[in-house]
């Protein structure tokens, strides 16, 4: 007799009792054929033991089935059985059952397809097609779902529902290799602190109800989680994949696109996170979506990264069509994205918002039909943040655009090139308008067909930038503006059409600045200063070879001058290297150099014209 005193020799006999259990119960788990041993599958439930598989032979079962043990219903294949439910109650409902398994078979007709609750399923090769509200329904229960199809799914007679699969109440989902197609409302439902991970599947077509909203591909809400990677999101209305109050998701290597606008005529976004919400967007393909492609609003935090964003079109009233939006009081990663032929606004950050953009790429912005309007990346109204290291091609427009934002923002290291003139004839690499703190520094600009920077009504630090071959206008700074040009390179700024501007820095409108340490050469005037109350110290700067013509029978018109005091301006000129020049410095007869110390002038034609008195 062996007796055991110990905890380790109860825990060993415990183990062994278990073991026999098991064994016990998979030697009595027994196969069920419907209908050889019974002709409903009902019955054959009823009579089934917890661990029973249910063979079901190729047939139409027109029933309504109740699933309350742990039990496999295994039918000879999705084309082959189809279990029809009544239309009034669901198809099949499980119910605080574990380990179910239900295979090859199509359940259609039912109100709800699959309805369960404190339970957990495994679905293979199944069809769930024509239900009506939902495919399936889960409430706090464990659901796998793979290689499927949720086909169809209609709203009732009130118009209500019709979504392919609801995940709710707590649940956890996984979803493999399952297509999701033309149903209504939404595809997929992820809802009330409940987990799904979506791989390989694809979720097409979701149509709106009746008043002509939702048709969402992806509904991750209310403090759910979601890992959303490698599917294909196409052709569904207003959102392709939404995470919203107070959710979090990673959303990684998907194709989204061609999401249509609901019946607002405006929405049709290939992402939205809103309300909270958090969420990683990496690596996607999106392409042909509406009105906005990747949207984050109100107070979110999103990293955007590596996506291919193209060809987002305008919404149904002609405007948007942009790339990238992240707004009202939410925070913004977005790097190393390639965002090309889109309408508007390629990455906008507005209201309130905090971004870092960082080493993308932005070619092809265009304005929408509704508006002339046009940035490859904008900061409007209250946003701080950093524009870094991206690379801005052939856009309608502005290259880049600073709106209102009275805190700091940084535009540094960026190529600017080919922007065109839009109908209203700005062609602008870099706008500052109505901004406070804003830093414009190591950039280069090249061939934009109107002005290279561009300051209004700002407080602004332009140094370390490159500009060159732009047209009228390199640095234009105008109302009330003030800051510092500084250690900048401006060369070969090109006349107007009509042989006019070609300036490399214009100071205007009673702006307030320091220039000092540029190079300036190659155009047609070098520095020119005007407006009653504007005031310009000019010092250490190299201006050479300013000596394009332009249209005109006087100096002033024909151009070629180093520095040009215009219409009560005032400038103070030291330690400059003025050289090779037409005229060195040239006022007219209300401008006035106030004072003119330690220059350099060397093979000019003309030193200088006007009120100027160099010392």
């Amino acid at each position: 007799m062996i007796v055991m005193h110990t905890k380790t020799g109860v825990r060993l006999l415990g183990l062994v009792l278990v073991g026999v259990v098991l064994a016990w119960g998979a030697v009595w788990a027994k196969e069920i054929n419907v209908p050889g041993d019974f002709p409903k599958i009902q019955e054959a439930l009823n009579a089934a033991e917890p661990g029973d598989v249910i063979v079901i032979a190729g047939g139409d079962y027109t029933e309504n089935l109740l699933i309350t043990k742990s039990v496999t219903l295994q039918g000879a294949g999705r084309d082959f059985v189809s279990i029809i439910g009544d239309g009034v109650v669901p198809a099949v409902v499980i119910a605080k059952a574990q380990n179910v398994g239900i295979s090859g078979v199509t359940i259609t007709n039912g109100r709800n397809g699959i309805e369960m609750a404190d339970s957990s399923l495994t679905l293979t090769n199944v069809v769930l097609k024509k239900n009506i509200r939902r495919g399936l329904s889960a409430e706090r229960s464990v659901v796998e779902i793979k290689e499927s199809e949720v086909l169809e799914t209609q709203p009732d007679a009130e118009g209500f529902q019709g979504s392919g699969i609801r995940i709710a109440d707590h649940s956890k989902v996984t979803i493999t290799n399952v297509t999701v197609a033309d149903n209504a409302r939404v595809g997929v439902t992820v809802s009330d602190s409940s987990e799904a991970t979506i791989t390989g599947s694809k979720v097409l077509g979701t149509k709106p109800n009746a008043s002509g909203a939702y048709g969402w591909g992806i509904d991750v809400s209310v403090n759910s989680k979601a890992t959303i990677r490698e599917n294909t999101v196409s052709g569904n209305t207003a959102v392709g994949i939404g995470i919203t109050e107070n959710s979090q998701a990673v959303i990684e290597s998907n194709q989204i696109a061609d999401q249509k606008p609901d019946g607002s005529g405006v929405r049709g976004y290939g992402i939205l996170i809103q309300l909270g919400s958090k969420a990683e967007i990496r690596n996607n393909t999106l392409t042909r979506n509406t009105d906005v492609a990747i949207f984050a609003t109100e107070r979110t935090e999103v990293v955007i990264d590596g996506n291919q964003i193209a060809d987002t079109q305008p919404n149904t009233f002609g405007f948007r069509g942009r790339g990238i939006q992240v707004g009202f009081l939410s925070k913004g990663t977005v790097t190393n994205n390639t965002l090309t032929n889109n309408s508007e606004v390629g990455i906008y950050i507005v209201d309130r918002s905090e971004a870092t953009v960082e080493n993308n790429t932005v070619t092809g912005t265009k304005s929408a039909p509704g508006s002339p309007f046009a940035a490859a990346i904008d900061f409007d109204y209250n946003v701080k943040g950093i524009i870094n290291n991206n690379t801005i091609d052939n856009t309608i427009e502005f290259g880049i655009t600073v709106f209102d934002c009275p805190g700091l923002v940084q535009v540094t290291n960026n190529r600017i090139a080919r922007m065109k003139a839009s109908s209203r004839g700005f062609g602008r690499g870099v706008e500052v308008e109505y901004s406070q703190g804003v830093t414009v520094s190591g950039n280069t600009i090249t061939d934009t067909e109107n002005q290279g920077i561009a300051v209004f009504g700002s407080e602004v630090e332009i140094a370390g930038n490159t500009i060159q071959r732009t047209t009228f206008r390199a640095v234009y700074i105008t109302q009330n503006s003030r800051g510092t040009i500084a250690k900048n390179t401006v060369t070969e700024t090109q006349l107007s059409a009509d042989g006019f501007f070609g300036e490399g820095i214009s100071i205007l409108g009673a702006s307030n600045f320091t220039i000092t340490e540029n190079t300036i050469s190659g155009n047609r005037r070098g520095i020119v200063v005007g407006n009653q109350g504007t005031q310009v110290r000019i010092d250490k700067n190299i201006i050479d070879r300013n000596n394009i013509l332009g249209t005109g029978t006087n100096a002033a018109a024909t151009g070629a001058l180093g520095i040009y005091v215009i219409d009560h301006a005032e400038a103070l000129v030291t330690n400059n290297q003025i050289t090779n020049n037409r005229i060195g410095i040239l006022t007219d007869n209300t401008g006035e150099v106030t004072s003119c110390t330690g220059n350099t002038f060397q093979g000019n034609q003309l030193n200088t014209q006007g009120h100027v008195r160099c010392g």
